[in-house]
């Protein structure tokens, strides 16, 4: 490939670099990639594998080639990093629950990470990182539409124009819910706190918590819980005195996504409201702190036809 364009072969093995557990290297990788590269006007680079710091070849894990991009981007301080791969950028909602789904013209790195939090396919974590410390915007492309513009993924997009009013929508089936009613439970540090650290000891990953003035109620992924639900309701019972510990299966999760969700109240409402006009009961609500995202809880039997009402509701005419 390089001779065939004209540019220089730089072997990756020179550039990517891994520590002795097989962990990549990112700040080291950057400076022997600037370093390497200042002495090449144009150059091919292998992804996917690298070096130990005993010489030998290490390959990555997963999403190699996307990394090494990444990698080379932020090493050359580039204007842009374009991922050319089989999707005309990313889209608006799951094309196996949506059918074609559109695109996203523009996204930030936050927006990016709330999608992909909530089990959206995006880009994983360590293709964005790299350049997204250094500001540098990844633009997705389609190799077999090259005409197609993509999507932008920016820090900052308030420079960029916007006809979609959400960046996306994501979620998923297989929830539980753990509902901790005592009086004056959250006036009591401590007592929150206690239940927090049983959810540590069990190793049981917490995705979000609500609080009522006399309750916790603790979202987690059902898998989790299976098998001991009696067991962690009666702990919880017991190391707190609760009044009651009771924990529900069978929730699905949506996720809509958005940049200007706390500049306009309308964004949530039309979540409802799409929700409300196919009769589905919404079981819980969560405005998310950093005010770009919006979190229901519904029915796992509703979660298909949740998400159809929503994108329905976002691009309807």
């Amino acid at each position: 490939m390089a001779e065939y364009i004209g540019a220089d072969f730089v072997d990756a093995a020179e550039l990517i670099l891994f520590d002795g557990q097989g962990n990549f290297l990112e700040r080291e990788s950057r400076r022997r990639i600037a370093e390497v590269l200042s002495g090449h006007e144009r150059a091919v680079i292998p992804g996917f594998y690298g070096s130990g710091t005993d010489g030998r070849i290490v390959t990555f894990p997963r999403g190699g080639s996307d990394i090494t991009g990444a990698a080379v981007a932020a090493g050359v301080t580039a204007d842009i990093y374009e991922n050319w791969t089989d999707v005309s950028g990313l889209l608006m909602a799951d094309p196996k629950v949506v059918k074609n789904p559109l695109p996203v013209p523009v996204i930030t790195y936050k927006e990016l990470r709330e999608l992909a939090f909530m089990g959206a396919e995006v880009m994983h974590e360590d293709v964005v990182f790299p350049v997204r410390k250094m500001g540098i915007p990844i633009n997705i492309r389609n190799t077999d539409r090259p005409q197609d513009p993509g999507t932008l993924i920016v820090k900052n997009a308030d420079y960029y124009p916007s006809v979609l009013k959400i960046s996306g929508i994501s979620g998923g089936t297989g929830y539980a819910s753990i509902v901790v009613e005592k009086e004056r439970l959250n006036e009591d540090e401590a007592l929150r706190t206690t239940v927090m650290r049983i959810f540590g000891e069990q190793r049981i990953p917490i995705l979000n918590i609500l609080t009522g003035v006399d309750s916790l109620n603790i979202f987690v992924n059902e898998k989790d819980i299976r098998g001991h639900v009696r067991e962690l309701t009666a702990q919880i019972r017991s190391a707190v005195s609760a009044d009651k510990v009771t924990a529900a299966t069978g929730i699905a999760m949506i996720a809509v996504v958005s940049r200007f969700m706390s500049s306009s109240p309308a964004i949530g409402a039309k979540v409802l409201t799409a929700l409300a006009s196919r009769r589905i009961n919404v079981r819980m609500i969560d405005y998310g702190v950093e005010g770009i995202s919006t979190l229901v809880g519904i029915d796992e039997g509703d979660y298909r036809n949740g998400v159809q009402a929503i994108y329905t509701e976002f691009i309807k005419k």
